[in-house]
């Protein structure tokens, strides 16, 4: 996949409950957030599969009798704005909660030496 533009991104994500949240990073030079994001998923690396305009995701598994599946699709021309959509369904003991997860991503500038290295959350209910 390609990686996002060094620099300080924005990011507003729409979370299950409805609500918005954003946060403000640093981005560094090879560095690519989404992509970190997904592999820190509960049991494995997943499926990055390049497209067109971006990547998709897919990961299967099951880790002490969870079930997780996560599926979904990042696109943008990276060097401006990103978008994701990401579904994430877990099953365990016979109940099965799906989670959908949008954000989209807009590159603000370069990086100030105080914003360099950290995140920085905005919670905003909707």
């Amino acid at each position: 996949p390609r990686l996002m533009r060094p620099g300080l991104w924005k990011t507003t994500a729409h979370t299950p409950g409805g609500a918005e949240r954003t946060t403000t990073q640093c981005v560094g030079e090879g560095q690519d957030p989404a992509l970190t994001a997904a592999q820190d998923t509960p049991c494995g690396k997943p499926e990055v599969t390049p497209v067109i305009d971006g990547f998709t995701i897919e990961l299967a598994c099951t880790k002490d009798k969870i079930a997780y599946s996560l599926a979904g699709v990042v696109k943008g021309d990276f060097q401006t704005r990103t978008t994701s959509n990401l579904e994430m369904t877990v099953q365990a003991y016979g109940v099965k909660k799906v989670m959908k997860l949008q954000s989209e991503s807009v590159y603000v500038g370069p990086c100030d030496a105080a914003a360099a290295g950290s995140d920085q959350d905005e919670a905003q209910p909707k």
